[in-house]
């Protein structure tokens, strides 16, 4: 999320600028500020649902905050938990979410029950494959999965809605634009446990309709993604990003369902962060 996007800088040293550094993939470290906060405010354009045809479009200004310690850190919108850190691993418990949906704003789902804020909590595995740097251009490359349980909230109950596996390959180079412009990308795939997708995508007989018949949905493959966003620092203390994902369904274990509607999803991010405080306590984690 946008509240943990705060570009972090690698000390570069004095390397000569025709000399190439390739580092231990997980080994890099650096000395960060163990408390930040400040303002950010971003715009999204997400899909109601996963292959869903309706978009919703969201506005938010909000504050955010980072802790970081040796086991803790609290950023990027989630909290990650450390259990176990190496340079060639680190095991950390997330917690991360997603945004809710009305039906009537969805037809396809008319007179069906509202997609509530979903919310995630469980281990994630980061496997640092390549951290290099040539002429001043910084590039890593991680292996990252995660497998959380879900629970949907209204804010008044929670339900379980299953696990959610998700494993893709980030990349990241940095150093553009005397260190103000980063890039990044990503390919990933994601499945869901029968729990969930039965929430997004089956038709209970109580919801059947003439042109809704009823479903059964079940566990399995979602859908395959990409993505890429363009990091702007123009200032230490501010920051600005814009984002793009794809969603492709081909495949999907439920593309049969009258909820699912179309096979692929795009999303669109633009934010910008401020950050007001950073503590003189520095600690010292693996780069970010």
């Amino acid at each position: 999320m946008f509240s943990g996007a705060i570009a972090s800088e690698v000390n570069a040293g004095s390397e000569n600028a025709s000399e190439e550094q390739t580092i231990n993939p997980g080994s890099a470290r650096e000395s960060l500020p163990q408390l930040e906060f400040g303002i950010a405010a971003a715009a999204l354009q997400v899909p109601a649902y996963p292959s869903s045809a309706v978009t919703n479009e969201r506005q938010f200004v909000l504050p955010w905050f980072i802790y970081r310690s040796d086991t803790v850190q609290v950023k990027d919108g989630g909290v990650e938990m450390v259990a176990y850190e190496s340079d060639r691993l680190k095991i950390d418990m997330g917690i991360g979410g997603s945004l809710n949906a009305d039906t009537s704003d969805t037809p396809l789902r008319e007179g069906m029950p509202d997609i509530d804020f979903l919310l995630e909590l469980g281990p994630r595995f980061d496997v640092p494959l390549s951290n290099q740097t040539r002429n001043g251009i910084r590039t890593k490359l991680n292996w990252v999965t995660s497998l959380r349980l879900a629970v949907s909230t209204d804010f008044r109950r929670l339900d379980y809605r299953g696990p959610v596996l998700n494993t893709q390959l980030k990349y990241r180079v940095a150093g553009f634009g005397n260190d103000k412009v980063s890039l990044s990308a990503s390919v990933s795939s994601t499945w869901l446990g029968n729990e969930l997708m039965d929430y997004f995508y089956s038709v209970d007989d109580e919801f059947v309709t003439d042109s809704r018949p009823a479903f059964n949905a079940g566990g399995g493959f979602l859908n395959l993604g990409a993505s890429f966003g363009v990091g702007f620092e123009p200032t230490p203390d501010i920051n600005a990003y814009i984002g793009i994902g794809y969603r492709n369904f081909n495949g999907s274990e439920n593309e049969d369902s009258p909820l699912f509607e179309q096979d692929s999803n795009t999303n669109i991010i633009v934010a910008a962060s401020w950050r007001l405080y950073k503590s003189k306590k520095l600690v010292s984690v693996r780069e970010e």
